[in-house]
């Protein structure tokens, strides 16, 4: 569940005991570097843009698709969060690695 905006009635409230998830400074810059429009989300096109630096080759009909698995609250757009969960997910180094790798940090 992202973070941002007014939830919805279905969302689950987090546990308040939840440690909340570290976000480096590099996830930070990363994230950053897409929002072209200054306005803290990444967007579908946007989205393209970081699958071109990750070297992926999705086509832009199958852009929307791809959002969906980085879209948690489905509202859209990828915020910080969000970013970050996609980052972390099956790394055991945070996504350190392949942030260096992919973005030269």
């Amino acid at each position: 569940m992202a973070t941002h905006g007014t939830p919805s009635p279905t969302a689950q409230v987090p546990n308040s005991t939840d440690p909340k998830p570290v976000i480096t400074d590099d996830v930070h810059r990363v994230f950053n570097s897409f929002v072209t429009k200054g306005d803290d989300k990444i967007s579908v096109s946007e989205l393209g843009n970081v699958l071109k630096a990750l070297s992926s080759n999705v086509p832009a009909e199958q852009l929307p698709r791809v959002m969906v698995n980085f879209d948690t609250d489905h509202d859209g757009f990828i915020y910080l969060d969000e970013f970050h969960a996609f980052w972390v997910a099956d790394s055991s180094d945070g996504g350190s690695v392949e942030l260096k790798d992919a973005f030269d940090l």
